[in-house]
């Protein structure tokens, strides 16, 4: 099993090895951990070798180039035989991003919800209502105003309301897409009305109503650590920052909440899967081996490492996700719900970057909005092509 994860969670995947080897006794399982930046291209590597794993992680966004290059097993056939394991039991935007076709090429081992986490010591001091369920962009706005202080009156701000806003999440929000659909996109749609809407909703954050940093003023750190420091009273984020703040977060109380809604609730619908590559020598094994892994026992160890929101119904209703802190987990099963999948795309990374290096000229002011948009759906329009 080759994955990339930090030290925490490469122990929790030994004990989902060791569980799984006493069930199995006649299989051996060989974790193998590669640091993110490198894990990819070994992936690549050994499969264009000849040489793969049994099992590999992958993460939803690069699905699609996987399995159009045939790298992988179809696992239809598996799920054919073992009726108890049923695809229902996932959260269907946590299986989404693995079929193509009613085939199924992967199982889903976690949905990358992002919540609004949220200083209740700030809030506290301001005299605020914590933020709650229902609440909408301009509640987001009006509070992070009054979270946003000069407190030595230099002229320089020593605390933000809001670390940055997810401009995705923004744009499904507003009811947009930067796509004409899911399967097989052939339009970009980045210059449309509620995208630029979107858009810049998330630049006035920063240039009009000053509530949250600028990027270029992430020079000395980020947003996270800005939220452990106290310097800010809200950022967007995953689960798996969660051990971090539970580790580093020590001088006041924090939790989380759904994000904000302008049109509609939308969530994030990334996360990520194991696989069997084509040409494993062992997939009867390796099957079987995913087949725990994204069950109910796997999974439930795996919620010990607090890095993942499920993408098991039972698993995300359960004690094992459930207990805090933070204290309101539901808020991560309640943007599972609202998540929307991401496109279909081969060559989605090499999209994604282009959109986000374009995007970026926005952030930093250096060209008008309407002008880097138009420009750059003309561009991706000929990258779908």
């Amino acid at each position: 099993y080759l994955t990339r994860g930090e030290p925490v969670l490469l122990e929790i995947w030994k004990k989902v090895a060791d569980e799984f080897m006493k069930e199995n006794p006649g299989i051996t399982v060989r974790i193998e951990n590669v640091d993110y930046n490198g894990y990819w291209s070994k992936i690549l590597t050994m499969i264009t070798a000849g040489t793969p794993p049994d099992v590999i992680f992958l993460e939803s966004n690069r699905m699609t180039g996987y399995i159009e290059k045939g790298a992988l097993t179809d696992l239809t056939p598996f799920l054919t035989k073992n009726k108890e394991f049923r695809i229902k039991d996932f959260f269907d935007v946590a299986i989404q991003p693995y079929m193509k076709d009613k085939h199924v090429y992967g199982l889903p081992n976690d949905v990358a919800a992002i919540v609004m986490f949220y200083n209740k010591s700030l809030f506290d001091e301001a005299g605020l209502p914590y933020p709650k369920k229902g609440w909408t962009w301009d509640d987001l706005i009006k509070v992070s105003k009054k979270l946003t202080k000069d407190k030595n009156k230099d002229n320089v701000i020593d605390q933000y309301g809001l670390a940055y806003y997810d401009s995705d999440l923004a744009i499904s929000q507003n009811n947009g897409s930067m796509f004409n659909r899911v399967e097989k996109p052939t339009q970009c749609l980045l210059n449309t009305k509620a995208v630029k809407e979107a858009v810049k909703f998330c630049y006035d954050l920063s240039y009009t109503y000053k509530v949250a940093p600028k990027n270029s003023d992430f020079q000395d750190t980020d947003g996270r650590m800005m939220f452990i420091m106290g310097r800010v009273a809200m950022i967007p984020d995953g689960h798996w920052m969660v051990p971090k703040f539970k580790k580093e977060i020590t001088g006041f109380k924090w939790d989380v909440v759904v994000m904000p809604r302008k049109k509609k609730m939308a969530g994030s619908g990334r996360g990520s899967c194991l696989a069997i590559p084509a040409e494993s020598k062992n997939k009867e094994a390796a099957f079987r081996f995913i087949k725990f892994a994204t069950g109910f026992e796997g999974q439930k160890l795996l919620m010990q490492s607090d890095f993942s929101a499920p993408a098991l119904k039972s698993i995300a209703g359960s004690e094992y996700f459930l207990s805090p802190p933070p204290q309101n987990e539901r808020a991560f099963i309640d943007m599972i719900k609202c998540a929307e999948l991401e496109p279909k795309l081969s060559n989605w990374d090499e999209v994604r970057d282009y959109i986000n290096r374009e995007l970026d000229k926005i952030w930093l002011d250096l060209e008008p909005m309407d002008k880097v948009l138009d420009e750059t759906t003309r561009d991706v329009n000929k990258m779908l092509k």
